[in-house]
């Protein structure tokens, strides 16, 4: 038992979390939010208040983390004083909303879906060029190549394995080795 539960701590790597961060941050952060906020109304109709906090504080901490894209930044800017100031920067001011004080919760949370919709087709128009690149939303996607990191980084290698069904291993003939990503979006 005391190795399993070492697990997580022993499998931790800052590098692949990093890498998984900005492969999250291709979501359009108005996308990205409602899901957090989803998330975190879910958990107060069950009255799992401290849960919610949780949630609320890890869905959001893309906000507060440097290193995002301009979409994703600028999104932050705009709105992330408006949902600490709706449910506290810690998640604090949830435990008002538990069990059926979780639709009033859903009700700002759905008029500020609107806006945040309506902030990010904004954001887009004034900025044609941008919203094509790569390095609006990720950065560290936007930069990597495996050239550089097998010069001293952990991440020489992204390889992508092929589809298999539940009877068989995958195949490595079908995987595919990413070496950089192309710097504009389809």
């Amino acid at each position: 038992r005391a190795c399993v539960g070492q697990l997580g701590t022993r499998l931790r790597s800052p590098h692949l979390e990093a890498l998984a961060a900005a492969f999250e941050d291709l979501t359009h952060p108005n996308l990205r939010l409602k899901d957090e906020m989803d998330q975190v109304l879910g958990l107060l109709r069950e009255g799992k208040v401290d849960k919610a906090a949780a949630a609320y504080v890890g869905g959001t901490g893309w906000m507060r983390e440097g290193g995002r894209g301009r979409l994703l930044s600028d999104f932050a800017k705009k709105f992330l004083d408006k949902m600490d100031a709706l449910c506290g920067r810690t998640g604090e001011k949830l435990r008002g909303y538990a069990g059926a004080g979780a639709a009033a919760l859903a009700r700002e949370v759905s008029e500020l879906s609107g806006q945040w919709r309506q902030w990010v087709s904004l954001w887009e128009q004034g900025h044609a060029a941008e919203r094509e690149r790569l390095s609006t939303f990720s950065p560290f996607l936007a930069s990597y190549h495996a050239a550089d990191e097998a010069r001293g980084g952990t991440l020489d290698a992204l390889e992508l394995p092929a589809a298999s069904d539940a009877d068989a291993d995958p195949s490595r003939l079908g995987r595919v080795v990413a070496h950089s990503f192309g710097g504009a979006l389809p």
